[in-house]
Order: structure tokens, then sequence, then C-alpha cells
């Protein structure tokens, strides 16, 4: 889903170089060519062009630039001086398209390279999100992380940080520091009404994109689990182990959780859809990219091939949650022509668009939106997100292994054909961090 582009830096010929040519060929001519050098340079009055004072000045306009050819409502864009930004972050939040884009960004090559290339970020390494009742809880800790070695579990509730209680701070995300080593943070967690001290030192995070997999033996049938967090470049080797681990085990089911991811690369997509899609969807339509008018021509397709270790299912349940989201929902809107898919949850966050990261000079990357995905049957543009079929509560107070939890317990009722629903007690809908943008929301974790 993202594409590097170099977009090459103008070099331009003036004054000095000329001179130099002149006094190759008539070396007696020095003074000459030197008055006739400060003789034009003295003589630039105020309606010349300026030199920028702006050092992102280039790097905007390069974008801007960039965004008049490739962005999806290019004809939208604002008439606006890019110089006048003081950063390219800046100069996209200005440019998006504000009734549907709600996505476009800018980061540094850094940051970029480290999330969808290595599969790292920088932080503490868990998930949270709010209830009804303004408490804090842990949705997912990663394994190799602050958080995920000190033991947090989903289902932990986060009291208070750095001393104050979490419903008395503003910004989690700037009580949580800067984004460097040697940052330490305080927390209180409690967990079946125990208060535990933990002191949490930032630092990078390996992200495992997979958070659980089992086969549950469930009525007779044996169901995959898979709870999938990011389409990222290491999740291929994540996915390939998995499905591996499945099919060794004897799974004749699947149960897709995504309810906490929020997009990536479409070539993991396309992997996954593989491992899951039956037989009659080899060399079919999984998706179509559609981009602008002017780059019709770029329009490319996606389609199913064969690959070991599928489970060759007829039917598949997808766990979702407002978390889930572009890739995520590429899944469900790709399968859905050629098997039965039925959504459990709540509905999805609703990106059917996507972008491809340009390298802008030696220090950022833009990520504009740049085409939609279509699937074999035309559905497309669920800006409002996708509704579910069965609806099931995010029971946050419970692992994932839990087969009590709301939305896998609802899930698996409907794979063996029982009467839908958790029969528990309705838990309250998460409400998940606001402060989040740009690749901070897809990573999605702290």
């Amino acid at each position: 889903m993202k594409k590097e582009h170099k977009i090459p830096t103008k070099k331009t010929r003036g004054s000095a170089k000329f001179a130099a040519s002149l006094l190759s060929r008539y070396p007696l001519a020095l003074l000459l060519v030197l008055l006739f050098i400060t003789s034009i340079t003295s003589c630039r009055k105020d309606d010349e062009p300026q030199p920028d004072t702006n050092p992102m000045a280039a790097t905007n306009r390069s974008i801007y630039d960039l965004m008049k050819e490739w962005y999806y409502w290019y004809e939208e864009l604002p008439d606006i001086d890019p110089a006048e930004y003081e950063s390219p972050e800046a100069l996209v939040e200005a440019l998006r398209y504000r009734p549907l884009d709600r996505w476009s960004y800018a980061t540094t090559v850094e940051e970029y390279e480290r999330y969808y290339q290595a599969g790292e970020y920088f932080g503490y390494g868990y998930s949270s999100a709010w209830d009804s009742e303004r408490n804090l809880y842990v949705l997912f800790a990663y394994c190799n992380s602050a958080a995920g070695r000190a033991g947090w579990q989903r289902g932990d509730k986060i009291l208070r940080i750095n001393g104050k209680r979490v419903q008395e701070i503003a910004d989690i995300s700037a009580e949580l520091g800067a984004n460097q080593a040697g940052i330490i943070t305080n927390f209180t967690i409690e967990r079946e009404g125990v208060e535990m001290e933990y002191a949490l030192e930032k630092g990078t995070v390996q992200i495992n994109s997979v958070l659980y997999r089992e086969v549950v033996p469930y009525q007779g049938r044996r169901v995959a689990h898979l709870v999938f967090k990011a389409f990222i470049e290491p999740s291929e080797a994540e996915l390939n182990e998995a499905f591996a681990y499945f099919e060794a085990q004897g799974a004749n089911e699947l149960v897709l959780d995504l309810r906490y991811n929020g997009g990536g690369r479409l070539s993991i997509a396309q992997q996954l859809v593989q491992l899951i899609a039956p037989p009659n969807a080899n060399g079919q339509v999984f998706m179509t990219i559609d981009h602008n008018d002017k780059k019709q021509d770029q329009n490319s397709i996606y389609r199913f091939e064969s690959t070991p270790n599928s489970l060759n299912l007829n039917k598949v349940a997808i766990i979702t949650a407002g978390g889930t989201a572009s890739a995520s929902e590429t899944i469900i809107n790709g399968l859905r022509p050629y098997m039965e898919v039925k959504v459990v949850g709540t509905k999805t966050y609703g990106k059917p668009v996507g972008s491809y990261g340009w390298r802008i000079g030696q220090t950022h990357v833009v990520l504009p939106i740049a085409f939609r995905v279509v699937n074999a049957v035309g559905v497309a543009d669920y800006f409002e997100g996708i509704e579910v079929d069965i609806p099931a509560p995010d029971d946050y107070t419970r692992n994932f292994n839990d087969l009590e939890e709301g939305s896998l317990q609802t899930a698996l009722n409907y794979i063996v054909g029982n009467p839908v629903g958790s029969g528990r007690v309705e838990i309250q809908p998460l409400r998940y961090s606001t402060e989040w943008k740009g690749l901070a929301e897809e990573i999605g974790a702290y």
C-alpha cells in the first residue's frame, strides 16, 4: 500500500558558473569579470526573488506539486503558498480535503521506514481505550516492549499516570513525554482489585502483528482464532507461521479478529485473503486500485493466487470495532464476492482509500490519499464504515483467549450454527484515542 518515489532536485546555472567559463577561456579578463559580477549583484532590487527563509520551502513546494498530480481530490486543493508553512506536516494538514480526507499526512523518513519496513516504533508498547464511565483499560501489550515485559494484560485498568488520575489528564500522549530514550513514566495499574506500580522507560517497540493465535475445539469444529494487528512487512512471516500452525492443527473454520487493526500494506492484505479464500477465488479479482482522472493509467488489479497453508474456507467470521480500518476493511470487502463473510462486533472505521509513500528530499515521506479500493463487484466508498451483521461487545475485561469474551463467543456461535449473541451483559462501546494523527493513528499504540 505504501510505495516510495524520489523527486529529483532541480539543478540551476547562475552567473558565477558563467563567469568561471569565461575565466577558463580568457584568464586576463579576471578583473573585468569580477567587476561585472559585482555590478550585477549590487544592482538587484527588491522586486527580484529573495531567498527562502523557511528551510522546508523547497520540500513543501515539491509536496504541493506532487499533490496536484496524485491527490485523489486534487481539484479541491486550496490555492496557497506552500513556503509559508513551517513543516511538511503542517502543509499536508492544511491541504487535506476535509469533507472526506481524514488521513493524508507527512512523516519523517526514519519513522516511516521504522514502522512499515522494520515493524518498529518508539514508545511503551501498549494500546488503551476509555469506557463510557471514563475508565481507561489496556487493550493489548506487545510482547517485546516495556509494557509487555512488565506483564501488562488486556483488561488492566490504568488508574494514574505520574501520580495523576487519568480522568484529569487532558492529553495522555503529552503526559507520556517525548519519544526519546531515557523518558520514564510511572503508572498505577489495577488488576482484579489489586493496585500495582510500574516505572516504564520508553524504547524501541518490536511489533508482533499476530497478537494471538490458537485452534479452539468448539462443538465438534476446530476453529482457528487469529488476532491480527498490522499489515506491515514483518507480518508476512508471522502470517505464514500462524496458518501453517492452523493447518497442522487441523483447523477447518476461522475467526479473524481485526478489531484493533488500522491497516497497512495492501500486499499483506492480499496474502491474508489468499490464506482464507476458497479455491474458486484463485485467479479472480481481489480488488482494483482506482486513481484520480489524471492517473487512470496507473490503475491496477490485485488477484487471488494459490498459496501454501491456505485454509480454503467457504465462510469466515471477522470481528471488527471502531479501530478496524483501511487494509482490514479491504479483507471484508474483497472476500464477500467469493464466500460467506459475517462481520461480528461493531461498525468499522470507514477508510476505503489508500496512499503511496513518496520520499521528498532527505528528510520526509508524504502520504496523500491517492486511490480508492473497489472489490470485484464494484463495491467501494464505505466512508461511513462497514456495518456489522451480528452486533457484539468488545469485552475488554476478558483476554483474547477467553471463550466467554463477547465478540469471540458470538463469532464461535455463528461458526457452529448456534443462535447468535453472546448472552452476556452488554459491555459499553470503547472510545479510542483522538490524539493520534497520521502515522501514530496507524500504529494505534503508545
